[in-house]
């Protein structure tokens, strides 16, 4: 019912940067003490709990979380059943992949952040990260073009 809040809402989500940069590569800090790492939440989470709220509000779904929200736009056939599926997927791999660096963390004595580095991740999570990162940066886009935003 509000199409304006809805494409400054969708416009927010364009805002961050997916950290996948030529032929898939991740793009992370060159320098400082954040070197050769990236924010999961920032870069993952958080633009995947924008474009899922964005959908949510635009179907009359008030759902207050994101696994939630997935479930409640499918059986609203908001998004299809495989839709569905990836994108809940993809919000388990960044909870799962932040969840172990903080524990790794907390059990060496360190305070826990959200920055990985991807290198020190198994083949297998670097590549499911990447591909997860392809579907946030798709969601965005077709969210954009939705809105027509950019």
């Amino acid at each position: 019912q509000h199409p304006l809040f809805l494409a400054v809402l969708a416009k927010h989500a364009q805002s961050y940067e997916v950290p996948l940069g030529l032929f898939r590569r991740f793009v992370v800090a060159r320098a400082g003490e954040h070197r050769d790492t990236l924010d999961l939440k920032a870069a993952g989470s958080m633009p995947l709990t924008d474009v899922l709220r964005v959908h949510a509000l635009a179907a009359g779904i008030h759902e207050p979380g994101c696994l939630q929200r997935i479930d409640a736009l499918r059986r609203a056939e908001r998004l299809s059943s495989s839709t569905a599926v990836e994108w809940a997927s993809v919000f388990r791999l960044l909870l799962g992949l932040r969840l172990q660096h903080q524990a790794a963390q907390l059990r060496a004595g360190s305070s826990a952040d959200n920055r990985i580095n991807p290198d020190q991740l198994e083949r297998r999570d670097r590549d499911a990260l990447r591909d997860a990162f392809a579907v946030i940066r798709l969601a965005q886009t077709a969210l954009a073009n939705e809105y027509g935003v950019r």
